[in-house]
């Protein structure tokens, strides 16, 4: 199992299968009032289940030589699922868990840990130097479980099952999907690239044509609702769309309005689609429509 890292003066990667668990449900733990740490440990729902059983046979995963598992109910049970399919040993490492929202651990609802999260992504994810914070820094996720993986750099290739924050420490991804594959190069010379939202345009694309204008329909449309952190982000580049979305609360739930815009071939706008409510997309129109839109509302 032990590699050699230096053939001839070329470094030998370790290559990881970084995995999100499966869908979880917190109906349970929502029922029996648990708080703090109680919290996470919501098990996988049903469906949940089956999406760890059909990434338990991806083709990717072939040739792994073990499995790391952060020790969160959601994150274990997916891995034990993967375990059984591939008879693979399962570790469980803690640094590897998932973003702390309270470091007290005294967190009593899914609305604080909301909050947290808004907190977090305001300040770019470390502490402002005059105001005290619960949360855990994202540097911090970042540091130990980039350096919880560097002891498994002897392997050649390992399944990582953990968490969407701590895998776009290793790589950005706006959206993970329950049980999404991340195929990351690693070795000890890797390094943290920093808060991850700032890293969106940098990597995925510059100022578009009406980008302006698309803020603009977007804080007018939320302009009454509790919205941080509205921003354009990348979405899915083979379909030609990008999403811009916000953070909020409504009736006690996380809620993340947005807009969806699709580019023509030439990345121009060819329309923007509004209105996402009970997760189905309302509306679509045009730059041209929404230009007169933004007239008619500001006369």
């Amino acid at each position: 199992m032990i590699l050699v890292f230096y053939i001839e003066g070329i470094m030998i990667m370790t290559k990881l299968l970084l995995i999100r668990h499966g869908e979880p449900t917190y109906e349970e733990v929502i029922k029996r009032k648990y708080r703090g740490q109680g919290l996470e440990l919501g098990p996988l729902s049903s469906v949940g289940i089956e999406q760890a059983k059909k990434v338990s046979k991806d083709k990717r995963l072939k040739g792994a030589q073990i499995i790391i598992s952060s020790p969160y109910t959601r994150a274990m049970q997916t891995a034990a699922i993967i375990s059984r399919e591939l008879d693979l040993d399962i570790v469980v490492e803690n640094d590897i868990h998932e973003w702390i929202p309270d470091l007290t651990f005294s967190n009593q609802t899914m609305e604080e840990s909301y909050k947290a999260t808004r907190e977090l992504t305001k300040y770019k994810g470390e502490h402002p130097q005059d105001m005290h914070c619960n949360w855990e820094p994202i540097s911090a996720v970042a540091n130990r479980a980039i350096s919880c993986l560097k002891k498994y750099l002897d392997y050649e290739k390992i399944i990582v099952v953990c968490h969407g924050v701590v895998i776009r420490q290793f790589q950005f991804k706006y959206n993970i999907d329950y049980c999404e594959v991340t195929e990351v190069d690693f070795d000890e010379n890797f390094e943290w690239k920093g808060w991850s939202s700032d890293l969106v345009k940098k990597a995925y694309f510059g100022k578009f044509e009406n980008e302006d204008l698309i803020l603009d329909v977007f804080n007018n449309h939320y302009k009454d609702k509790d919205i941080d952190d509205a921003k354009i982000r990348f979405f899915n580049e083979n379909e030609k769309e990008y999403l811009m979305v916000g953070m909020g609360i409504r009736d006690d739930e996380k809620y993340q309005p947005r807009i969806r815009i699709k580019l023509k071939k030439d990345s121009s706008i060819m329309n923007i689609e509004l209105l996402y409510e009970e997760n189905q997309w309302i509306g679509t129109k045009t730059i041209d429509e929404i230009k007169t839109d933004i007239v008619l509302k500001k006369v």
